[in-house]
């Protein structure tokens, strides 16, 4: 992942300037991904759920997906006329699954079918909120298997929907915890 790519050259930097080993070390240890940016929101069942709400276009969900090997992908919005093809055709084999929100999901959907006939598309048509990301979630813990990674990397803008990549964020958040446990209510707006 991207992240593990930064801190690797982070640690070269500093070492290269003579920053003792020990003193990286801690800093790293001290290191957390800022929310809503390939964030590990919850894991239940050997599946991990990845905040990625700020991958807001192709470019930001290309280094979202190319960080894993089995995606069940939460993604749509607003694509502001953004072509999705090239970033579907370069990670069609790594997406086990997809779960589409928001104006522009049969667009996405249509360059899944092209890169991957067959692949399982599921459309979420509730244009509320909560009830979408509560839906998407729920039809994304069905398609996910041990190994797998739920990732929210919408290549897309969020004001279709939601106040923004915080609120889309946290719904996914909510709604991953009350997919995998039924006790538990899903996103509230």
């Amino acid at each position: 992942p991207a992240g593990v790519l930064d801190a690797l050259a982070a640690t070269a930097l500093a070492r290269s300037i003579g920053v003792p080993a020990a003193d990286i070390a801690a800093a790293l240890a001290g290191f957390g991904v800022a929310a809503h940016r390939g964030q590990v929101v919850h894991s239940a069942g050997g599946v991990d759920w990845i905040d990625d709400s700020k991958a807001t276009n192709p470019h930001a969900a290309d280094a979202a997906l190319g960080g894993h090997e089995s995606v069940v992908w939460v993604a749509g919005g607003q694509l502001k006329g953004a072509d999705v093809s090239g970033l579907v055709a370069d990670h069609a084999h790594r997406i086990r699954a997809a779960v589409l929100i928001g104006v522009d999901a049969q667009v996405i959907a249509e360059a899944l079918a092209a890169a991957r006939p067959g692949l399982p598309v599921t459309l979420i048509g509730d244009t509320d909120p909560a009830a979408a990301m509560a839906e998407a979630c729920r039809a994304a813990a069905g398609a996910a298997e041990p190994g797998d990674v739920v990732l929210l990397a919408p290549a897309a803008a969020s004001l279709d929907m939601f106040t923004g990549m915080a609120q889309r964020g946290d719904f996914f958040a909510d709604g991953a915890r009350a997919a995998t446990d039924p006790t538990r209510e899903g996103p509230r707006p």
